[in-house]
């Protein structure tokens, strides 16, 4: 009995110690934000509002994309930005992608690339009247400006190129040559764009210090139980694959119905593959952002984190519970899209549906393949059902963060936001940077605006808008971070 207790109490203190250890290396979140005065606000926020105002959508059809839109909005950067123009030389790459070169005092060192895309996604049909402003309006209005764009993500280009220009306008000369990369099919997977810039970049053999795109962003209320906004850095991103699956069936009347149509066993597929996930994982990006916001957490919250070997079933299943950081544990299955039958009372000879796939770092497409097949025939003999991988990308590659230009980033999060906590994290959708990686190690994707969960949900959706303090910060941020990188 005696020994009993005694092992108890030793495994009590093993977890609280353990407790204490996990969350003990906790960021200070004191200190006064650094001032913005030396940025022209206003000429910025003008330059963002006259931005949204190109039509620059992207379709997955290329043929309905209007690329006088995109031509437009390409010339009004020369215009806008003239000391870029002049001192940059814009190139042009597959003519709608364009690359600016900033050169340097050294030009042994390898660059840096600031990426981004101004292509942006259609207004949903039937949805127009939900928009309190026109979204090609750049209407500024209460202190926010209104537009599809003004988030994803044609604010990060209007900052860089304010920075940029008035940091030439004060005769400043970066020590490394400094890559601008602005693409115009990121929505569509970067085929056209991203892909070509880098081949371009291959070919001249140049290979990036850090490559630096749009991904987190200071977010409130990211994380339950954490009250600090928390500003995320993306290492790495999922994998993005499409799945088409077809069922066949019998045919006939349906008046004589078989025990089971191409339909029913369609549907008890996307069930079983609802109702079956793959196994979840925590991935580096995770796991370092459960450390870095557990000293925020409740106490029974830190003990559950500190102690996985012995909580993480129990984790699993909260973070199971919520979509966002169900996300996050594992690779996911959504049915988007069907088609099936001409007639209501004819039986389908087939059934199809297209199942989007997010895969996790670590989980191959072929391993997600494999795990819809086993769906498959719980309901379908072999022969009748068909899968075909219409999209096969891999999550991306894990960049380190314990680099100094991680570090710099964190050190300009500190100082223009410092009641933020910083964190790696893994991004949930994909972005251009992925394609960069075979000239670069180093990918980071942060934004550097601070909204809360209602604007954040505003991306890809009605009433997207930013503040005007956003954009003045933003651009604050990217000014500050090209002076210091190399100091």
């Amino acid at each position: 009995m005696l020994l009993s207790i005694l092992f108890i109490t030793l495994f009590i203190i093993l977890l609280l110690v353990r407790t204490v250890l996990f969350s003990r290396n906790r960021q200070s979140l004191q200190g006064t934000p650094a001032s913005c005065d030396s940025i022209d606000g206003k000429r910025a926020a003008e330059s963002l509002s006259q931005a949204i105002t190109y039509r620059t959508i992207s379709y997955g059809d290329y043929d309905k994309f209007d690329y006088g839109e995109f031509g437009k909005f390409l010339n009004f950067l020369i215009e806008r930005f003239p000391r870029m123009a002049q001192q940059c030389s814009p190139r042009r790459i597959n003519d709608y992608s364009v690359l600016y070169h900033w050169k340097g005092t050294d030009g042994g060192l390898p660059p840096l690339l600031l990426l981004g895309h101004y292509d942006v996604v259609p207004v949903e049909e039937g949805t127009e009247g939900e928009w309190r402003q026109d979204p090609f309006s750049g209407v500024i209005e209460g202190g926010e400006l209104w537009g599809r764009g003004s988030l994803d993500m044609k604010v990060q280009i209007i900052s860089h190129l304010e920075a940029a220009e008035q940091l030439l306008a004060e005769g400043f000369q970066p020590q490394r040559d400094i890559w601008f990369s602005y693409n115009y099919d990121e929505e569509q997977r970067g085929s056209r764009g991203a892909s070509q810039a880098v081949e371009f970049f291959k070919e001249k053999g140049i290979r990036f210090d850090s490559v630096f795109d749009e991904g987190g962003c200071i977010v409130k209320g990211a994380m339950p139980g954490v009250e600090p906004p928390l500003a995320i850095i993306g290492l790495a991103e999922k994998g993005c694959a499409n799945f088409r699956i077809k069922v066949k069936g019998s045919g006939g009347h349906s008046s004589m119905p078989p025990r089971s149509t191409a339909l029913g066993k369609l549907s008890r597929i996307i069930t079983d593959l609802e109702q079956n996930p793959m196994k979840p994982r925590m991935t580096p990006p995770v796991r370092q952002m459960l450390r870095v916001t557990s000293p925020e957490m409740s106490f029974v919250s830190r003990l559950a984190l500190a102690n996985q070997f012995l909580f993480k079933p129990l984790l699993f299943k909260i973070f199971a519970a919520n979509p966002t950081t169900n996300a996050m544990i594992r690779t996911s299955f959504s049915a988007t899209m069907s088609r099936t039958g001409d007639a209501p009372n004819v039986l389908p000879l087939s059934a199809e549906a297209v199942i989007n796939c997010r895969p996790l770092p670590g989980d191959s497409v072929s391993d997600a393949l494999n795990h819809l097949h086993r769906m498959a025939v719980k309901s379908c003999d072999p022969n009748e059902y068909e899968i075909e991988i219409i999209l096969g990308d891999n999550a991306s590659p894990l960049s380190p963060y314990e680099t100094s230009s991680y570090r710099k980033i964190e050190s300009m999060i500190k100082k223009y936001y410092p009641q933020a906590l910083v964190s790696p994290y893994l991004m949930m959708g994909g972005s251009d940077s992925s394609k960069f990686y075979p000239v670069c190690d180093n990918i980071y994707r942060f934004m550097p605006i601070l909204i809360n969960k209602e604007e954040l949900d505003t991306m890809h959706n009605s009433n997207e808008r930013i503040s005007l303090d956003n954009i003045t910060r933003s651009t604050a941020f990217f000014k500050e971070f090209i002076k210091e990188y190399d100091q």
